[in-house]
């Protein structure tokens, strides 16, 4: 018996029988030619084993494949906290943090180049973190941190020190 072939969300697979050109083919899964593509999304929950039956044009004599199991793989995304656009914005000099989590991984990669399950930003823009399990399969989770330039100082009142904070401001 033979390892199944792990499909990842949102790929697909081409198995290929190599028998020749003087050869017709038969996949359980229904198509009559040397290949068959499998998508993610038409592969049941409990797997979906295939044989193909190779025939000879020649002599009429044919043979099936040993079974082959395709297994598609479950993978949540991670997630990033803090996710809302009104805790997602700094001002020029803060830093924020964003803490990834995720059910059963921990090897979390960022798209900065860092490694771990937080990161320190000072900066505005699209951050994403990713993480990857033992078939190779990587599931990801993106949040954009906004950067609020602060305006002209010399319109806030004495004792104003919050104004990049506030999403409306207006002097009376």
């Amino acid at each position: 018996s033979t390892s199944p072939l792990m499909l990842c969300p949102g790929s697909t697979a081409t198995l290929t029988a190599n028998a020749g050109s003087n050869y017709a083919y038969a996949w359980s899964n229904g198509p009559n030619n040397a290949g068959t593509t499998l998508q993610y999304n038409a592969i049941p929950a409990a797997g979906l084993t295939l044989t193909v039956t190779v025939t000879d044009a020649s002599t009429g004599c044919s043979s099936t494949s040993a079974p082959v199991v395709v297994q598609p793989v479950t993978l949540a995304n991670p997630s990033i906290l803090p996710n809302t656009a009104a805790l997602l914005q700094l001002c020029e000099g803060e830093t924020l943090t964003l803490n990834a989590s995720h059910p059963t991984l921990s090897n979390f990669s960022w798209n900065t180049g860092q490694n771990g399950s937080s990161i320190a930003v000072s900066a505005g823009g699209h951050y994403e973190v990713s993480v990857t399990d033992t078939n190779g399969c990587t599931a990801t989770e993106a949040v954009t941190v906004g950067m609020n330039s602060g305006g002209d100082l010399a319109a806030i009142p004495v004792g104003c020190y919050d104004y990049c904070e506030l999403t409306a401001f207006s002097v009376p």
